[in-house]
């Protein structure tokens, strides 16, 4: 018997599927070491003819440091923990 597919996220241009290969405890918290099944991409991220810096706005990766999520402009998000900012999805 085969398992269920894993959900898509559909609003997402990028994503990976991966299966957890070893959980390791760290200081109250969970490590997962993964390994990754599958990268689903936007075929617009595929286009050649655009830049790199054109594809990369429309991943809109947000980044994290210090404890603080920022978005791929720059703009503060939040801190580790708090409820989620709203981003807008380049493709709105």
């Amino acid at each position: 018997m085969r398992p269920p597919a894993p959900p898509i996220l559909t609003a997402s241009p990028w994503s990976f599927e991966l299966e957890v290969r070893h959980t390791l405890p760290l200081d109250g918290s969970d490590v997962f070491l993964c390994d990754i099944r599958n990268v689903l991409a936007d075929s617009a991220l595929a286009d050649d003819s655009r830049t790199i810096a054109e594809r990369l706005a429309d991943i809109a990766p947000v980044r994290t440091t210090c404890t603080t999520y920022f978005s791929h402009s720059g703009e503060a998000l939040g801190g580790w923990g708090e409820p989620q900012a709203a981003v807008p999805l380049p493709h709105s």
